[in-house]
């Protein structure tokens, strides 16, 4: 073989690499973020993994995700946000409406996938339908027929007409015009029910927060969709108060708390039956 042939080939072999290195392909990554700590987004995680999966997505094989955590607080998450664009993903994950909004007022190019209560509201879509942009998603609205359920079930377990709100971060848009459909739908019905409103902007407001809301003795307490909120589940349902959610997590919240009572034990402090006034006993 002639010299001039050899330093060709060999030219040709360095670029192209051997064989296993042409067939790795980089592999698309994708950053997921999440408003609370790590392990406050047990269902919202869940139901992400097992949408890759249904996708046939495997984690390290054929896809990268990277788990950003803000630990509730709204800087950690500008600072995440504005991390992540840097670094140029293929796509970001974001849920609720103020991590949506954090991460869009930084990139008009990088496609951002969320879950949020009124994408076309807030500025995110133009249209369900067609949403144009690089905003797409789930729009996790709670409609007029569920709000009147919700009115209905407050009727039934508040039987001085009170109830307590809970909102999620000053972020949300979506989230005062839920409450103003609620109060709108309880004075059609003539149910009487008043609606006190508490917003939390931060994990370091909820225990003031849900002090106050205690201290209030509302008859039942209203927990806004947010995945902030969602995080907190478990400190919201050991304020003891029932409770009305779109999200799961209020539902398993008080579950688990209930399976390690019953697992440790009761407490010798603590009364489990109250006397009925006819003499017997009510759990």
């Amino acid at each position: 073989m002639k010299r001039r042939k050899l330093i060709a080939l060999v030219g040709s072999a360095a670029i192209a690499g051997p064989p296993a290195a042409r067939a790795q392909k980089r592999l698309p990554r994708v950053v997921y973020l999440w408003l609370g700590a790590a392990g406050s987004d047990g269902e919202s995680l869940k139901g992400f993994q097992a949408g890759l999966r249904e996708f046939r997505y495997q984690e390290g094989r054929n896809l990268i995700v990277d788990y950003r955590y803000a630990d509730g607080s709204e800087g950690r998450l500008a600072e995440l946000a504005a991390a992540a664009i840097a670094e140029r993903p293929d796509l970001i994950y974001t849920l609720g409406t103020g991590v949506t909004g954090t991460v869009a007022k930084l990139t008009r190019t990088i496609p951002i996938v969320s879950v949020t209560g009124d994408p076309v509201g807030s500025g995110f879509a133009k249209s369900l339908a067609r949403p144009g942009g690089n905003i797409t998603g789930m729009a996790n609205t709670t409609g007029p027929e569920l709000v009147e359920k919700w009115v209905e079930l407050l009727s039934e377990i508040t039987p001085r007409g009170g109830a307590s709100r809970c909102s999620g971060n000053a972020l949300n848009t979506f989230s005062a015009g839920q409450l103003s459909r609620m109060r709108a739908v309880a004075d059609q019905r003539g149910s009487g029910i008043a609606i006190d409103e508490y917003t939390i902007r931060g994990a370091a407001e909820l225990p003031a927060t849900l002090a106050a809301i205690t201290q209030a003795k509302p008859d039942a307490l209203i927990v806004d969709n947010e995945p902030f909120l969602a995080s907190k589940a478990a400190d919201i349902a050991a304020a003891g108060l029932p409770a009305i959610s779109g999200g799961r997590e209020f539902a398993v919240a008080p579950a688990r708390r209930l399976r390690r009572q019953h697992l440790r034990g009761p407490s010798p402090h603590r009364k489990l039956y109250r006397p009925h006034p006819e003499g017997s006993s009510a759990c």
